[in-house]
């Protein structure tokens, strides 16, 4: 059996392969739909009451399940839009090194942000899903887990930070 860890930066690896072919405009969308599901996460669980309640109201497994499918459906929507878009595609049929190498890049931030929240909710629900056991208190995946998870350290500021500049970059870069 492979450390969740060991998992965690293979997919990351795999992430940021997809993003070199992908290119930089195309990973940097998948990048803001990763963003608005964690702020609308954020916002379910502190702003709206009706959610907040239902949200509290489940299981931790329950909990784990509708934030992991939350992150995935956004995830898609950022790889399918483009696809499905006919205003990008003629964009991406000439890459240069710099675009494949940024690619790359932002497509490890997507790994780590779409591997990494996952990994977060399984560790708040207790780890026993999918036969993957918890790590060991202190070993390096309880730390990775606990402390450099995107949903540990994103705040409630950080995240509008966050959504506010990726408005701009949009606004600008992609428009």
């Amino acid at each position: 059996m492979m450390p969740i860890n060991t998992f965690f930066w293979m997919m990351i690896a795999v992430f940021a392969l997809v993003g070199a072919m992908r290119g930089w405009d195309r990973e940097s969308l998948v990048t803001f739909s990763v963003i608005v599901a964690l702020f609308l996460r954020m916002i379910f669980i502190t702003y709206v009451p009706i959610l907040r309640d239902f949200l509290n109201s489940l299981s931790p497994v329950g909990q784990f399940h509708v934030y992991s499918l939350l992150i995935l459906l956004m995830a898609f929507v950022g790889y399918a839009g483009p696809v499905l878009s006919t205003r990008l595609s003629p964009k991406a049929s000439s890459r240069k090194l710099q675009d494949i190498i940024l690619g790359c890049v932002i497509g490890a931030l997507n790994g780590y942000l779409i591997v990494g929240s996952i990994w977060y909710f399984l560790h708040n629900a207790g780890y026993g899903q999918f036969g993957i056991l918890p790590p060991p208190e202190g070993s390096v995946a309880y730390v990775i887990a606990t402390t450099y998870l995107p949903p540990a350290w994103l705040s409630p500021v950080v995240l509008f930070i966050t959504v506010a500049l990726s408005f701009v970059f949009v606004l600008i870069v992609q428009l």
